[in-house]
């Protein structure tokens, strides 16, 4: 049941007490007082499947999950540098599917990666 059917519903319930109260039949205290006592529980009775309706319906036009966007240099970098072999960092971060834009950045960053390598080889031979 959505809100304004629910309020209207609340609305009706409560004119429909107000009414009540009005016949001559039920001038008598005891009467008011049960009336006011009905129409009270009727308001919180109301009010708690408003609160329940809107709740579940909240909770059924979420998400389940969160969906992200390409990853960033950033996170590629950080995923390269948990990774120790080139060639396994390279295959992992090509399934991500970068921007061209990262890619190049990546491809220098192994280059330069690769030739630091070269040089240390060099220098311990």
């Amino acid at each position: 049941m959505d809100f304004k059917s629910t309020y209207l519903l609340i609305m009706f319930a409560v004119k429909a007490i107000n009414a009540t109260r009005n016949i001559s039949i039920f001038e008598a205290y005891p009467f008011i007082a049960y009336f006011n006592v009905i129409q009270c529980s009727l308001f919180f009775f109301f009010t708690a499947v408003v609160l329940i309706t809107t709740a579940i319906s909240f909770y059924q036009t979420t998400p389940p999950k969160l969906t992200f966007s390409k990853p960033s240099l950033s996170s590629i970098i950080l995923l390269w540098a948990k990774v120790p072999r080139i060639e396994e960092a390279s295959t992992q971060i090509l399934k991500l599917e970068p921007e061209p834009r990262q890619l190049v950045q990546l491809r220098a960053l192994l280059v330069l990666e690769q030739e630091q390598k070269l040089k240390l080889e060099l220098e311990q031979h």
